[in-house]
This record gives C-alpha cells, structure tokens and sequence, in this order.
C-alpha cells in the first residue's frame, strides 16, 4: 500500500501542483488550506508525511507542529517544510525540533520526490530500530517483573531478613553484575543501623553486624538526602573510602546505592559493589528501575512480620505471666476465701485469735514459722500480747515438721486439728502475754504500724533501733514482718510474723498475703467483739425483761377493769346509732305500714342496719383479734351513697348541706363494702361532731355548714375525699388521732376512727388528714386501684 502524504498550503493552485506531481509517482495525497483542518484529518487517518508550504508573510502554523510532535511519541509521522530560502532561513530556527527535512523553492518534481523518499526511508528505519530497542526492554522488564515474584513469594511465608537478602540477591545478579551485596536497615528508635553484606562467590555467607554511619558520605548520604548515588571510584577521598571499607570490603572500586522507602521515608539502603572502578552508571539504574520498589516493600513485609512474629512471643510470654499470676492470686483468694469462712463460723474471742494464729503458721495456708498477737488497748494506751502460736524451741519445730511432712497435712488439716488448749499451755504463749509496749512511742515499728494502718517488713532488727528492746529481747530473731488487723479503719491489734527455725527469707507475695489474711481477720475480730458485747447485753436485756414481765403483769391486773370499761364504752357508742336508725325506721313502718314501697325500703335499711350492727360487734372483736377483710368486686360510691343515706336526717335537722362530687366512670374495685361503709360512717360522723361544734360567723351565726364529698381517681389509687367545715383540730389531737381510747368527745370511746384507721390499712390503703383550727378539717381517704375479675378475694 502506498504511502499517505498531507499537504497544507493556502495557495490552491500550488496545492494541486503538488497533489499531482506526487500522485503521478503512486503516493496517496490529501489536500487541505489550513492547520485547523489538518489537524482534524490527523486525529482521523494514518499520514506518513506532512508538507507544510510557508510564505513570506505567513509562517507555518504552530499548532499543526505541536500537533505532530506529540503524535510522533506513537506513530511514524516525517514534516517536510517547503518554501523560499529567506523564508526558511528565518523559520527553522524558530521549530528545529518540529521539523525532519525542508526543501527551497524553485525545486524540480524529482528533487521532491527524492526529498520524501529519503524522509520515508529515514522514519522505517527509526521505526525498526525503536521496535528492537523496546522488545529488549520489555525482556528486561520481564526478567525484573520475574525478580519481583520471587521475592514476594518468599515474602510470604515465615522467612527472615537474611534469607530474603540472599534470595534479594540471586535475582539482582540476574539484572546487573555485582561482586559485594549489601542491605542497610534502619534500627527502630535507636541510631544505629543494621548491615548485611554479601559475597557473590560465598552466597551463604551473610555477615551481620550493627555500625554507625557519617551522613556526608556513601549510605549516610542517601539516607540524608533520599537519591540514587553512583560512585565511580571508592578509593579518591580516604573518609569515603572507610565507609565504602564498611559496607563493601577494601577491595571494591566502585558503589550503586538506592534507597528503601516505605511510603515516603528512607528505611534502608541497597548497596551493589565492584572491585572495576567506574563500573555502574544511570543504564545500572534503569535495570533495576522496577525491582528497587519491590524490594522496598519485601524488606517492609519481612520487618512486619518480624515485628509481629516478636509481639506475639512478647504477647505470650504476657500471658502466660498473667496467667501464673491469676493462679497465683486464685490460690491466695481461694485460701482467703476458706479462712474467711472458717472465721465467720467462730464467734468466741480466744477460740477466734487461735484460729488466726493458726493460719498465719499452717503450711498449708501462709506458712511462718510463728505467729505473735498483740492487741491495742487504747484506753491504757498500751499494745499487749494476747496470744502466741508457734513452735517454741528448735527441737519442737523440727519434731512437727517431720511429723507434718509424713502426714502431708493441708489447710484443712490444720484447722480441723488444731488444740486451742495446748496452744496455751505453749511457753511461745506465755512469751507473748509478756509483750507491753507504749502506744507513744511513735518511733516503735510496732507503734509505726498501728498508727499509719501499714505493714513494716523488719530485716535488720538487731541492729535496727526502732524495734522496742522487749521484741529484741522475747522474739530473738533478726527478721520479722508487721500488720496492723484493721477493722473499719480502726486498728484492733497487730500480727507479728517470722521465720526463725527455717530461715526463709520473707518475699512480697508471703507480706502481701498475710496483709489480705489480716484485714479479713481484723474484721472478723470486731464481729466476735461486737457479738461478746453482744450477749453481754442480751444477758443483762433478759433480766430486766423478767422484771419487766413482772412490772407488767401487775399493771396488767391494775388496768384490767379500766380497759374493760373502755371497751363498753365503745360498743354502746357503736350500738347507739345504728338502734336509733333501726328505731326511727321501725316506728315510720309502724305508723304507715300501708306504703308498701316506703315499707319495703325502711325493712332494707333496718336489715343493713342490723348487719351494720353485727359487723359493729365484730369490729370490737376485730380490733382486740382482728379479722381479714372479705374482698369483692364493689363500687366505692355506691357505699359513699348508702353510708350518706344514714346520715341524711342528721344533715337535714342540723342544717348541714351535702356537696356530692362522685366521679361516676370510677371502676369496680375489691374492698369489703360494710368494713369501708363503718370506716366511712365514723369519718361522717366525726365531721358532724366537729361542724355541730361550731357556730359559723355572719348572720347572727345562721350560716350554714358544708360537708363536701369528691371521689377520683389518684395514679393507682381511689381517693375519697371528706371536707368538713367545723373548727379544726390542734396538733396534738392530729398526733393521737388515730390511737385507740383517745377522744376529745364527751362520753366517746376513741375507737372509732381507731377502727377506721385499721380497716383502710386492711385494705392496703391510707389516710391522709389535713385541718386547719376553726376551719375544718379533710380526711383524704386512698384504696388501691384493684380490678381484678375474682369475685371474691381474702387478706389482699
């Protein structure tokens, strides 16, 4: 196929001039007048050659020869400039780098022709020299990519960095000759780096070893200033060629380092060496333009996985640390926690400071030899020895440590066997009970204890003149630790531990034990105090209770026949009401028995009223042996309106008028109906009384008196409330109101609100009472919101 040639000239004429000269000789020409034009037709077909004809007044358009420029980084384009020599002259150098060939006019067809087929065979042959160079460097990419899979497939098992660095290595020698490898690695947080040096002829060899570097010379520069450094000859400055010494051996002549980046910092250096001086140049480095990279991120995954191999090892061995360290306090808190309990059950004071002793001493438990309590008198103002548990001579220890080791005893053993009684026959004892020592001498250790609430470990007490000359001179032993029993922050007394017979050393862990130890003791000595105390008191509580029953049965007889009156008192003052009820009642059937309607309704009334009375004697028998309410499904106003019906002739005759305020969407509740109607009544009744006493202002005193009812519903509860206008009560009438035989009325009871009280508690509901003096008083009444189906329920 023939080659395609794009001609740019305004001028047609010579345009077509030139369009045929060239399609005479076979050569495919496309004609256009300008740049623009040229430009589209380049983005749209293959050309071989652009002619660009220039005149004097016009120079070859620029944006065609930018055009062009950047299309020849793809494709094979030649620009042939054609023009007068003075026009040439003056725009070549304006576009040398734009432009392969131009021709002055006038020229012959041949002399153009021969122009284009030079340009043509030129751009072929560039063309083939550039598919050769790039097939080439795509085997070397290759070769470098092949590199790059290797080591990250060693990067991805469990390889060190020595065995990365010679696989590392291998592959470079592959891509570029070397005869000294090494790899520089920064150290984490130190200023010291780590080199790995590597001969090409001893490929298992890898020499390891930390070094300091100069920052003016060889690595330290590349490190300083994060370049690629070539050194042509190693041995021209003496300073550099030390480092080179350092990194290389004294042999090689000439260096190629490159930096190793994880993201944009430095962490190491790739050091290729030659013993040839001016051997690596910028070609050195774009062997290796690919795999640097790589290598960066291989030596990062193989430091990461070191880091993370190294922070599991640490991790575990943590754990297994916190492991032994959470047995450990197991075992302690499980050792506690089994003293603790033995303690809890002992409440007798010896038997208890025995069984303390006797865990400080037990080999099962915290193991001393012996074990000393003292006990704070803070009234003498004295420590005293109490008791003392603990072998008391040489002989003694060795014969029950053998005696233990054949028996193997535990704590249990211990605390199951141990003889209080021997323990004071013990001459270890007696030793104790001597110990006196002043609680004012501050610069005592023992002192020191209970009055800082802490522990003291003494292991120098011979020489050591804050331990008290009778400790020196009773215990005889050179190291011993102190604790204060601390009991709510209070020290009861302190606990004096050693090891005289076996000379083990006390460790932190045996102190620290001994102190839990004794702050579950020293609580558990305050309660076997406070329970001596306890039964001290009991004793003395039981006698003046025999005195007491004595005192009582004889006021007992005294007020036998009083109490008896009362309680007559306060039936007749029941019974009276409801007879006057019945008899009113009675006498209006008597006198109108004809009025079957008003006969049959006074019959109902006297029958409530007489059930109203047997509830009345119950109620006296309820209040001396009370008895449960019998719960049903009622309506609380309809018992308001049944009680008022009782009452209505009273309010009428004393001129009381009646304020009803019922909420009449109240649901059914469970209440017994005749105990809250006789609640109710007395509550009336008591307002009446209050109301008939009192003669209100204005009028010459005929205004009239309110009693107001209102029931609603209060949260969960029912409320009834009762307002009276009478004169009020006092504060000390409110304090005693509900107490039984207390009464401000003439020839009353005082059980009747008494009652009231006790029925609305039955019903697990509450009053509440506000009065005011000489204005009246509200009894607030509260029963529980109870709607459950059942139509019958006892003692809610």
């Amino acid at each position: 196929m023939s080659e395609a040639i794009l001609i740019v000239d305004k001028n047609e004429a010579h345009r077509k001039t030139l369009e045929n000269i060239l399609q005479l000789r076979n050569f495919r020409t496309i004609g256009v007048e300008n740049g623009s034009k040229a430009i589209e037709l380049l983005q749209h077909v293959e050309i071989d050659l652009v002619i660009l004809a220039v005149s004097p007044s016009d120079a070859p358009d620029e944006s065609v020869l930018k055009f062009i420029h950047e299309k020849k980084n793809n494709e094979k384009v030649a620009v042939l400039l054609l023009g007068e020599s003075h026009v040439l002259e003056s725009k070549i150098p304006l576009y040398p780098s734009y432009i392969d060939d131009y021709l002055q006019e006038p020229f012959s067809p041949e002399q153009l022709v021969g122009r284009i087929s030079i340009l043509l065979k030129k751009l072929y042959s560039q063309h083939d020299t550039l598919l050769r160079t790039d097939r080439g460097d795509i085997e070397k990419e290759a070769d470098q990519f092949t590199a790059i899979g290797r080591i990250f497939d060693a990067t991805s098992t469990e390889a060190d960095i020595s065995d990365i660095f010679r696989l590392i290595a291998q592959e470079i020698l592959r891509l570029i000759e070397f005869d000294i490898i090494s790899i520089i690695l920064k150290k984490v947080r130190e200023d010291r780096f780590k080199l790995l040096t590597l001969d090409k002829k001893r490929f298992d060899e890898i020499t390891t070893k930390d070094i300091y570097l100069s920052m003016d010379h060889g690595p330290g520069r590349v490190f300083r200033n994060d370049e690629i450094f070539i050194e042509q000859d190693t041995w021209q400055e003496v300073n550099s060629r030390l480092e080179y010494e350092l990194i290389y051996s004294a042999d090689v002549r000439s260096s190629l380092i490159m930096p190793l980046h994880s993201g944009h910092t430095v962490i190491g250096t790739l050091n290729l060496g030659a013993y040839e001086p001016n051997y690596y140049s910028n070609l050195s480095v774009e062997g290796l333009k690919y795999v640097i990279k790589y290598i960066s991120m291989a030596i990062e995954n193989v430091h990461l996985h070191t880091v993370v191999r190294d922070l599991n090892h640490k991790l575990q061995v943590t754990l297994n640390e916190r492991n032994a360290e959470i047995e450990k306090k197991y075992y302690q808190l499980s050792l506690i926690n089994k003293v603790g309990q033995a303690m809890q059950g002992t409440l007798d004071i010896d038997n208890l400071l025995n069984l303390i002793l006797t865990c400080v001493t037990a080999g099962g438990a915290i193991g001393f030899n012996r074990a000393f309590l003292l006990r704070v008198n803070y009234d003498k103002e004295i420590i005293e020895g109490i008791m003392g548990v603990g072998p008391s001579s040489w002989e003694e220890a060795w014969q029950i440590w053998d005696r233990l080791s054949k028996e193997n005893w535990k704590l249990d053993d211990f605390l199951a066997h141990r003889d209080y009684n021997f323990a004071r026959k013990n001459n270890l004892d007696t030793i104790t009970r001597s110990l006196k020592l002043s609680l004012n001498n501050t610069s005592d250790f023992v002192v020191m204890s209970v009055r800082e609430k802490r522990p003291f470990l003494v292991t120098e007490a011979m020489r050591d003149n804050r331990v008290n000359k009778v400790i020196k001179e009773k215990l005889m032993v050179n190291e011993f630790v102190i604790v204060p029993l601390l009991a709510r922050d209070k020290v009861l007394g302190v606990i004096i531990a050693d090891n005289l017979f076996n000379g083990k050393p006390i460790d932190q862990d045996s102190m620290q034990l001994l102190n839990m130890f004794a702050n579950q003791a020293g609580l558990a000595l305050e309660r076997a105090n406070a329970y001596e105390k306890l039964t001290h008191k009991i004793t003395e509580l039981k006698e003046a209770y025999e005195e007491l029953k004595e005192t009582q049965s004889k006021l007992v007889r005294t007020e036998r026949l009083a109490t008896i009156g009362k309680m007559a008192a306060h039936v007749a003052h029941e019974i009276r009401n409801p007879l006057a009820t019945i008899g009113g009642f009675a006498h209006s059937m008597y006198k109108f028995p004809q009025d079957e309607e008003k006969v049959q309704r006074n019959a109902s009334i006297i029958r409530d009223e007489v059930y109203r009375l047997e509830n009345i004697l119950r109620g006296v028998l309820d209040f001396t042996k009370p008895a449960s309410p019998v719960f049903a499904l009622g309506e609380l106003n309809r018992v308001v309106e049944d009680t008022i019906i009782l009452l209505q002739k009273d309010l009428q005759v004393h001129n009381i008028d009646l304020v009803l305020n019922l909420d009449h969407e109240l649901p059914r509740i469970l209440l017994d109906s005749q105990q809250i109607k006789q609640a109710i009544y007395n509550i009336f009744k008591n307002a009446l009384h209050s109301m008939l006493e009192v003669a209100l202002p204005g009028n010459g005193g005929n205004l009239r008196h309110k009693l107001s009812v209102t029931t609603e519903i209060i949260k969960d509860y029912v409320q009834l409330h009762i307002r009276d206008t009478g004169n009020g009560m006092l504060p000390h009438v409110m304090e005693n109101l509900f107490n039984p035989f207390f009464t401000t009325k003439n020839g009353g009871s005082g059980l009747g609100l008494a009652v009231t009280h006790k029925i609305i508690e039955d019903h697990g509901g509450f009053i509440d009472v506000k009065s005011q003096v000489g204005k009246g008083s509200e009894f607030i009444v509260y029963l529980p919101l109870r709607t459950e189906t059942a139509t019958t329920e006892r003692g809610l």
